[in-house]
């Protein structure tokens, strides 16, 4: 059915590999092997993703003055392979904090106010500084995955087993 289709690709739906013998890749492709994907954009034309499960060599270096001490901190965030497209201008920042939320750092994928949201670099920075929130609290990612519209459905269709939960 076309449109429960649509709900998996839906932004803020995960996708991951099937855990049955038959279907070992997600999507067919060995880059995918054991990843779990995070929808972030589908429109008529392609369906965007990022792995959140692949941690990346090097972490982000940010420094950040402390709102209350006025100390400059330098902090070391762990930067999550998203995907082989990498000419984002800045990693994604994505957390789930109930705090974060609730001061509106950022704005919420795929319209669901309880979930994941995504966040800019400075927004996050800002929260660091004013302590809202730990480093740890964030999912930094970098790259991106794209697929071009349908190929996530051939891929199901064609016994590539995925299983969805929508956030």
């Amino acid at each position: 059915n076309r449109s429960d289709f649509r709900k998996k690709c839906a932004p803020g739906t995960l996708l991951r590999g099937s855990s049955t013998r038959r279907s070992p890749f997600l999507l067919s492709n060995q880059k995918f092997h054991k990843s779990l994907i995070l929808i972030i954009s589908d429109d008529e034309d392609s369906t965007i993703g990022v792995m959140l499960n692949h941690p990346a060599a090097k972490g982000l270096q940010m420094e950040v003055k402390e709102t209350r001490t006025g100390k400059n901190i330098v902090l070391a965030a762990p930067i999550r392979v998203g995907g082989v497209i990498d000419g984002l201008e800045s990693p994604l920042w994505l957390h789930c904090s109930p705090r974060l939320r609730e001061a509106q750092i950022g704005r919420p994928i795929g319209g669901c106010w309880e979930h994941i949201w995504q966040c800019t670099y400075e927004e996050a920075a800002d929260a660091l500084a004013d302590d809202l929130v730990k480093l740890e609290e964030f999912l930094v990612v970098n790259g991106i995955s794209i697929w071009p519209k349908g190929e996530i459905e051939t891929e199901e269709n064609s016994g590539n087993m995925l299983e969805s939960s929508s956030f």
